[in-house]
């Protein structure tokens, strides 16, 4: 990460009556013409001994050793803690320890462009009103910890060389730290912001501890650089949380807890992460992973629009609180349990290196996405259903019942078109696009069909056959239901491929159609194929009365129907022709004398049914098969 340079002294233009030692920028000392730091021991001593806790000082440009910064403390102070007013150390210069521990700003705290070469303490400090270290050089590491900064407090640009130590601050005014750089470690961890915590552009060298820390209202790290690893373990966000266009070079760690929205929009991650958030809604748009990378959700929306993943990206939900929570965390305010997290869209991503886990998939989008037929779907990921129940015309007619199956956003919101064949009860039930019924804009039967072939192979790569059987009949559907790009004669021979066996994955409408088949043929051939006459062979001839040679004729008579229809339709005439039936369809031959009729209706059921039965087979073995 390149290097801030420190801002240099010479480069401040003092605006105050400034000393008159050489080159010294500090104020003069009223009715002096020097610092506090150039008057002689005992002018100094004197002055010094004047102030009293809670007075306003004006240090500008002053250079600060330890003893003069020292005895201004102690005289100032009251109970052996420091007290100022007013206090403007603008562009001051601190050479050795700068100490103002447990010191309390009862006015304005200025430190804008202040130097720190030492030691910098402001452990339990306490700032009442402004605190301004815009631009301030902190060459060794300040320490902040238990410091409380009672409104607006200004880091903007800072410069923290040896990093920096606000764990456990309490922030109550809004705190800026814009374009600040962190060339080591950034502790903040247990901190509380109450208002605007906003971290824009910030330089992270090396580690960056927000570890257990709380805000309370918007929280903003956009175009942060973290070149370390960025740690937000038990985090609690009560609003939104802004990343967009961050990079982190190293680990974000989590969970992180938002009650609002986190936007990693245009973030690039460099090195392998996992992230575990639970949020109301997550925007990733535009993300960049340059690495394997985890995104665990909790709760809410995950909007993965235009991510771009060189290497694979899983994205899972969860559905029970994450593993633990820093103590001064507040427990996950969205329960026990929650309700799997969604995808609204996976438009312009590459699917080919995404894995999705248990996600509510039942309003996703997926138009506009690459290589659907490389994405991997796994765990209990729920997609929409066609409308329950049966639906009913006009004058209460039944108008059918929608097959139960696994379908696209895409093909909903189409069947829900008010298009010109369609009736309007066949639009019921089914979720509208958001800009329907306007039809300029929505997907045609044919890219249905391309997106349900897609997905429907990278089940089946990924041995899920009966969830790329449901992906199937969706892919048949939009076939025969293309107006434009498929034949009349192929959707008429789709249409009865659905209406016999759903296209063979529908096992119960393929039996039903052979049970019908069947009983049909059972009364045809107790009708008109079983015979009336014996089927036994009659011999006749002439018996010469002399000892010769007899011979006698064989003779089968031709098998015929007598009686009424009603005689026909007997128990006995049913059994047999069960049994010839069922002979037909299973072994293939009943070896049963039949009528001219019954001779055809066999044949017609032995070429029908046991397709009926094929079919039957087929569609539970698309249902049960795993591999």
């Amino acid at each position: 990460m390149e290097r801030v340079e420190p801002l240099s002294m010479s480069a401040i233009s003092p605006d105050w009556p400034t000393c008159d030692a050489f080159n010294c920028t500090g104020i003069k000392i009223a009715s002096h013409d020097l610092c506090v730091t150039h008057l002689s021991d005992q002018t100094r001593m004197d002055w010094i001994s004047r102030l009293n806790p809670g007075d306003e000082v004006d240090f500008r440009g002053v250079h600060f050793d330890d003893d003069t910064l020292w005895r201004i403390c102690r005289t100032m102070s009251q109970d052996w803690v420091p007290i100022f007013g007013t206090a403007n150390f603008e562009a001051a210069h601190f050479t050795d320890r700068a100490d103002f521990s447990r010191a309390k700003f009862q006015g304005d705290a200025i430190f804008e462009g202040a130097t720190f070469d030492g030691h910098v303490g402001f452990m339990g400090t306490e700032f009442w009103l402004t605190a301004d270290f815009s631009k301030a050089q902190f060459r060794h590491t300040p320490n902040f910890r238990f410091a409380r900064f009672s409104d607006w407090t200004s880091f903007d640009r800072a410069i923290f060389t040896e990093g920096a130590n606000f764990s456990l601050a309490d922030f109550f005014g809004r705190a800026t730290f814009y374009e600040s750089t962190f060339e080591a470690e950034a502790r903040f961890s247990g901190s509380y912001f109450r208002l605007d915590a906003l971290f824009h552009g910030v330089k992270f060298s090396n580690e960056a501890n927000f570890s257990a820390c709380q805000f309370a209202y918007k929280a903003r790290f956009s175009s942060c650089q973290f070149a370390g690893v960025a740690k937000f373990d038990s985090s609690l966000f009560d609003e939104s949380v802004n990343f967009a266009n961050a990079e982190f070079m190293s680990q974000l760690t989590g969970p992180i807890i938002c009650c609002g929205n986190i936007i990693l929009g245009a973030a690039s991650f460099f090195e392998p992460v996992r992230i575990d958030i639970a949020a109301e809604s997550v925007d990733v748009t535009s993300a960049q992973f340059r690495s394997p990378a985890v995104i665990r959700i909790r709760n809410g929306e995950v909007d993965i629009t235009d991510v771009k993943n060189d290497q694979p990206l899983t994205i899972a939900s969860r559905t029970s609180p994450f593993d633990s929570f820093g103590a001064t965390i507040p427990s996950d305010p969205f329960g026990e349990e929650t309700s799997p997290a969604t995808i609204p869209t996976l438009l312009g991503v590459d699917a080919a290196q995404l894995t999705l886990v248990d996600m509510d998939l039942t309003g996703c989008i997926f138009s506009g996405a690459l290589h659907l037929d490389q994405i991997r779907i796994n765990g209990r990921c729920a997609f929409a259903t066609p409308p329950s129940g049966i639906q009913f015309g006009s004058g209460r007619i039944p108008f059918r019942l929608w097959t139960r199956r696994n379908i696209l956003a895409e093909e909903s919101r189409w069947r829900a078109l008010p298009l010109p064949h369609r009736p309007a009860v066949a639009i019921s039930g089914w979720t509208p696009g958001p800009d329907q019924p306007s039809t300029e804009h929505q997907i045609k039967p044919a890219d249905l069909a391309g997106l349900y072939r897609e997905l429907r192979k990278a089940l089946e790569d990924g041995k899920n056959e009966p969830g790329a059987a449901d992906f199937y009949y969706g892919e048949m559907e939009s076939r025969r239901h293309d107006r434009e790009g498929t034949p009349k004669e192929e959707r008429l021979l789709l249409g009865m491929y659905w209406l016999l066996s759903g296209y063979g994955l529908r096992a119960a409408r393929a039996l039903g159609w052979l049970l019908l088949a069947m009983t049909i043929t059972v009364l045809l051939m107790m009708g008109f194929g079983i015979p009336s006459n014996s089927s036994k062979s009659e011999a006749t001839g002439i018996v010469p009365t002399g000892g010769g040679r007899v011979a006698l004729v064989v003779d089968k008579p031709d098998p015929y129907l007598s009686g009424t229809a009603g005689a026909r339709f007997t128990k006995g005439r049913f059994e047999k022709s069960f049994r010839v039936v069922v002979n037909s369809v299973v072994f293939r031959s009943s070896e049963q004398d039949l009528t001219v009729a019954g001779t055809y209706i066999e044949m017609a059921s032995r070429f029908g049914e046991p397709i009926l039965l094929g079919l039957a087979a087929l569609a539970v073995r698309g249902r049960v098969k795993r591999s």
